[in-house]
């Protein structure tokens, strides 16, 4: 089902059918607006609880908020026409998957630039015509209905710019198609309501003088000025003084031409928007001044001797903050990328990639190509964005690669591009790429995070169990950020409590989990990719404990041929699931990361309560399928 949102008036949300499905509760239309109006970008929980409670939010805030994000979906289950929730959970934030054709907003300043580029273009009635349509699409003031909070205030009042920006346009074009008259009662209105914005104020003093009413024009001046200089102490603006000498004048310069009479004029192009697509750094961010001063050094000096594009990709388990590394250091070589920067969530980890034909159509799209002047299939589609980015100096981050096919269309050819690409699979291209991998952080700036998080006082106050948390989450960001965000929900539970219930790793899970971001659902949206084969070994390697084991170990485990077990074992490797360690010359040990472990063998726990059979048994029963899968495999 898809749904229309309206912003630009009483905030309304309509399915395609009519139906009117604006949610009744004001903090659930507030939310709700809020992740529309910054639709597909990420939206930090931090940012809705402030638009919320701003500086007193409840203790309760954030299990609050997930409560209306539940409501919310049980509003409003699909988005898009597909089966993809609207709503979509990130990692400690939340996203509106939401086309921009849904949104009011967007129709509004499509409209608005289709009317400015006519009028630049000589066409006035045309920019007349797409204006007025423009206008037409409000309904009353922007977000009527809802209570604002900080954040939504600055965008009704972003947006009632936008609207009298886009009437002037309309005014000037107006003008320019002779109905000096037909303006002057609106145009006196609005210098009641807007007595400060002075272009108002010029168009009715050329209307007026227009319509052979200069007395008039000549009051509306002095009005004006007289209201500037008592209450503000300035003079009107240079350009509106000199308008009201021209009528002293009778200036010739200001008597109506036809357009017809007009000579031609070359139509200018449509001004585009920069892409500045880049998620917002994270005010927390810990550690990493090694990767990210390599990743910043390779950013900003191109080689002159080797003038190609620039690759880097950052790989590492799940949950270790490659996105948040490479976020942070695009942010930190933005303005080396003047002509843009993109990022594209390309869900790698999803059962539905992104397709590269939609995303290189989008990156057009944001450079100003409409979507009905593009080529119909991907290699057309490509041509033209490494056509456009040739010259050009762009950013682009793929966040979540699955496979080298899915990047491989989407880099630009310029010199002076880069790209940077992250992904839980080493990837085997692009050629030429510089690879580096992300590690678990050291318990040093783990229990950084932890400070950083949820305030260094609690730390301090107990280093030994911050040092303990950290080990226990793996030294995962991800595990570190959820336990940090626990203990800001419950300022009354410690963090040596909160070690403690980590130490069990029967509940090591429960703990890791805050509203919809947990450990367990990363891990086994992972272990859904993986080929049954896979899978199976990796359940009896879980089920046998916490040990490293070399290849014959895991061989006589499994049951299984030495080849066989190494190529399964350098599979699981490669998707971040088990570690390979050193341990001698040639020697190499294969281990679980805790966490991956526990994942696992919770749900060996599940299979047992499922088939009624004790863990062993299970183990034995997985045991025998990856020796036949991976012998057959």
């Amino acid at each position: 089902m898809v749904v229309f949102f309206r912003v630009l008036g009483a905030f309304e949300v309509i399915s395609e059918d009519g139906q009117d499905l604006t949610p009744s509760a004001p903090k659930l239309r507030r939310v709700l607006a809020l992740l529309i109006l910054n639709h597909n970008k990420v939206v930090q929980t931090s940012s809705l609880v402030d638009e919320l409670w701003g500086e007193r939010p409840p203790h309760s805030s954030l299990t609050t908020l997930q409560t209306y994000v539940y409501q919310l979906r049980k509003i409003l289950p699909y988005g898009n026409g597909s089966a993809s929730e609207l709503l979509l959970t990130k990692p400690f934030a939340y996203q509106a998957a939401v086309s921009p054709e849904q949104i009011d907003v967007h129709q509004f300043h499509k409209l608005v630039a289709e009317g400015g580029a006519a009028l630049d273009a000589g066409d006035a009635l045309r920019a007349s015509e797409m204006l007025n349509a423009a206008l037409a699409l409000w309904r009353g003031p922007a977000l009527a209905g809802i209570q604002l909070g900080r954040l939504l205030e600055s965008h009704a009042n972003q947006l009632e710019e936008s609207r009298l920006q886009a009437l002037e346009l309309r005014m000037r074009a107006d003008l320019m198609l002779g109905r000096h008259q037909e303006l002057i009662s609106e145009l006196k209105s609005l210098t009641q309501l807007h007595p400060m914005y002075e272009e108002f104020q010029a168009k009715l003093m050329l209307a007026l003088y227009r319509s052979g009413r200069r007395i008039e024009a000549l009051d509306v001046f002095r009005e004006l000025r007289q209201f500037l200089v008592d209450e503000q102490g300035l003079e009107p603006s240079t350009s509106l003084q000199q308008l009201h000498q021209a009528v002293l004048n009778a200036d010739k310069e200001l008597d109506y031409v036809p357009v017809s009479r007009r000579p031609a004029v070359e139509a200018a192009p449509v001004a585009v928007t920069v892409p500045a697509q880049l998620p917002a750094d994270l005010a927390d961010f810990t550690g990493r001044e090694g990767v990210l001063a390599e990743l910043k050094c390779r950013l900003s000096h191109a080689d002159a001797d080797n003038p190609v594009v620039r690759l880097i990709t950052v790989t590492g388990m799940a949950g270790v903050g490659k996105t948040a590394c490479v976020v942070r250091a695009a942010h930190q070589v933005r303005s080396l990328y003047p002509d843009g920067q993109f990022f594209v969530d390309l869900r790698g980890r999803g059962p539905e990639p992104a397709d590269p034909a939609d995303v290189v159509s989008n990156i057009l799209t944001a450079v100003g190509v409409p979507a009905a002047e593009q080529p119909a299939g991907l290699e057309e589609r490509a041509k033209l964005f490494r056509t456009w980015c040739s010259e050009r100096k762009v950013l682009l981050v793929l966040d979540d690669a699955a496979s080298d096919a899915q990047i491989l269309p989407l880099l630009p050819g310029g010199p002076g591009c880069a790209v940077l690409i992250t992904s839980r699979s080493r990837l085997h291209g692009p050629a030429g790429a510089r690879r580096i991998e992300l590690d678990a952080m050291s318990t040093a700036e783990g229990v950084h995070l932890l400070s950083a998080i949820m305030g260094a006082d609690r730390t301090a106050a107990d280093p030994e169990a911050a040092a303990d948390t950290v080990r226990r989450c793996d030294h995962l960001p991800l595990a570190l950020r959820i336990v940090g965000s626990r203990l800001n929900a419950m300022p009354y539970r410690s963090l040596r409590r909160l070690a403690d219930d980590l130490a069990d790793e029967r509940r090591r899970l429960a703990n890791l989990q805050f509203g919809d971001v947990g450990v367990r659902d990363t891990f086994e949206a992972i272990l859904r990719t993986l080929r049954p084969g896979e899978r199976a070994a990796l359940h009896r390697v879980a089920a046998a404990g916490n040990r490293a084991m070399n290849v014959e170990e895991a061989s006589r485990l499994l049951g299984t041929d030495v080849r066989a077990t190494e190529s399964v074992l350098d599979r699981l490797v490669e998707e971040r699931l088990m570690r390979a360690e050193q341990s001698g010359i040639g020697a190499i040990r294969y281990r679980l990361p805790d966490l991956v472990r526990i994942v696992v063998r919770e749900g060996l726990d599940r299979h047992q309560e499922r088939e009624g059979v004790g863990r062993s048994r299970a183990g034995e029963d997985t045991a025998e399928g990856a020796l036949s899968l991976i012998r057959v495999g």
